[in-house]
């Protein structure tokens, strides 16, 4: 069993997960709750972002994450 949920189901706490959609690969971020990525998704609060803050990934048009699983 992988131990992946859908991403609706993921921590929003801020809690480091990973994150994953099968068409781009498997990344560690936390939910920031007031990320904002101006290159991307308009005016969009609240995306996945890594720990070092340097790559956000946002649900936003769908394109985001699908799945999550904790980091053990």
């Amino acid at each position: 069993m992988s131990g992946r949920q859908p991403i609706g189901t993921a921590p929003r706490d801020g809690t480091l997960i990973f994150v994953s959609n099968p068409d781009c690969g498997e990344f560690a971020m936390r939910w920031g709750h007031i990320q904002r990525n101006p290159l991307f998704a308009g005016d969009t609060v609240g995306m996945w972002v890594t720990p070092c803050g340097g790559a956000t990934w946002t649900e936003a048009g769908g394109a985001g994450p699908t799945e999550w699983r904790p980091i053990a």
